[in-house]
């Protein structure tokens, strides 16, 4: 990572080692996002159907009910550990998958694949979290979060290179070696977490100070008030919104406009380029903002985009703009969503994260069914609008929280 990008007076270390820590987790997510577009390829190879291979697909996902566990898991480990073994934990999920002879095999593969991916994200996360303050996390976090769109503009067609080349599962193999190669580099460049003694003895501080809190950390569970547990279920909402509108906006294109697979591969290209903006953006004015007020924006993009989707889909034109200024106030919400749920449980913000990614996880679940069927029932609009309605419920539900109270730091 160039370090002008960050500030003259951040952590040294974070200095020395986002730039790798961003490419190992670039590494992960082109490992998580491989297997989706290339399910036809994979179908054929196994001779199943592609349904079959979604419902494996679907199978994977449910990992992340898992997150919140993981995120305490990746508070109690020592950062380095829980980084290391994270990525050699979706390497050889990877592996595995590449090596697969039976979609039961594979759903295993990417099942774990998807929970080591979450142990990776959790404990980074927390290793910043650990480094950078609050008020200037935001930046930091964001310029890591654009691995996210860079796996699908890099990470993902590289390996698809090996597969036209090869086959898919030497597309695996590929990302398997990558991420082990990684894991050594990081294994040089991080050093033993000098945090964890501190937030142990800071934990037990809470414990004497607040015995209630305490019991709850004393057995990992993470102490959220109310007003926390609506923040949660608030960006739970908006995951599921963004699945709705996502697992069909393909169909619509193809069924409604005509545009066959290689104009489909330039639109998820151009979504590419659209969250790798958002991710930027969102390193550059966040932490002057705030992280709540930053999602408040990028929702108050969302929803407008939502209803021009559902009511204008039919003119191509007006869809597409509204396609992709929905995914650009996702992305700009969603980043700024991750450095708020660093704070969401005191001292530890590995939990913070893990529930907020349990929650997408269940609205992605119930979004991807129901906005499915809706589509088959009324077409492209009547997902729109239940996009719309949810990114509402985002929206009040993090303008009336204050499970994370912010100072806006004043300009430089």
């Amino acid at each position: 990572m160039r370090r002008s990008l960050l500030d003259h007076d951040e952590d040294p270390e974070v200095r020395r080692a986002l730039g790798l820590l961003t490419i190992g987790r670039l590494t992960s997510n082109s490992g998580y996002r491989f297997a989706p577009p290339f399910l036809a390829v994979i179908a054929g190879d196994l001779d199943v159907s592609l349904a079959t291979l979604g419902a494996v697909v679907a199978v994977s996902e449910l990992a992340g009910l898992a997150a919140p566990a993981i995120g305490r898991l990746a508070d109690r480990l020592d950062r380095r550990h829980a980084l290391i073994g994270g990525l050699l934990g979706v390497a050889a999920g990877s592996a595995l998958a590449g090596a697969a002879p039976h979609p039961v095999v594979l759903a295993v593969a990417l099942f774990a694949l998807g929970w080591c991916k979450i142990l990776f994200d959790a404990a980074l996360l927390g290793w910043l979290a650990d480094r950078v303050p609050y008020e200037r996390r935001a930046r930091v976090i964001a310029l890591n979060e654009t691995s996210w769109a860079l796996s699908m503009l890099v990470g993902v067609p590289v390996m698809g290179l090996v597969t036209a080349a090869a086959s898919w599962r030497w597309g695996f193999a590929a990302g398997a070696l990558a991420m082990v190669l990684l894991a050594m580099m990081i294994a040089r460049r991080v050093l033993p977490d000098p945090h964890r003694a501190a937030r142990h003895r800071a934990a037990r501080h809470r414990a004497v100070r607040h015995p209630d809190v305490g019991r709850q950390e004393a057995t990992g569970r993470a102490a959220l008030t109310r007003s926390g547990w609506g923040l949660v279920a608030s960006l739970g909402a908006m995951m599921a919104a963004v699945q709705a509108v996502t697992v069909t906006f393909g169909s619509w294109l193809e069924e409604r406009h005509g545009l066959g697979v290689v104009a489909l591969a330039g639109v998820t290209l151009g979504l590419g380029v659209v969250e790798l903006s958002g991710a930027l953006s969102v390193a550059r004015v966040t932490d002057r903002w705030g992280k709540r007020r930053s999602v408040l924006v990028g929702t108050a993009i969302m929803i407008p985009a939502a209803v021009l989707l559902a009511v204008g889909g039919d003119v191509l034109l007006l869809g597409m703009i509204a396609l992709l200024a929905f995914i650009a106030g996702f992305e700009f919400a969603m980043v700024a969503s991750v450095s708020l749920s660093t704070q969401l449980v005191p001292g530890q913000p590995a939990a913070g994260f893990g529930l907020m990614i349990g929650a997408g996880t269940l609205g992605r679940v119930a979004a991807s069914y129901v906005a499915t069927v809706l589509y088959e029932q009324a077409g492209m609009w009547l997902p729109a609008i239940v996009a719309a309605a949810l990114v509402a419920v985002t929206t009040i539900g993090v303008a009336r929280s204050r499970a994370v109270t912010e100072v806006v730091p004043e300009p430089r």
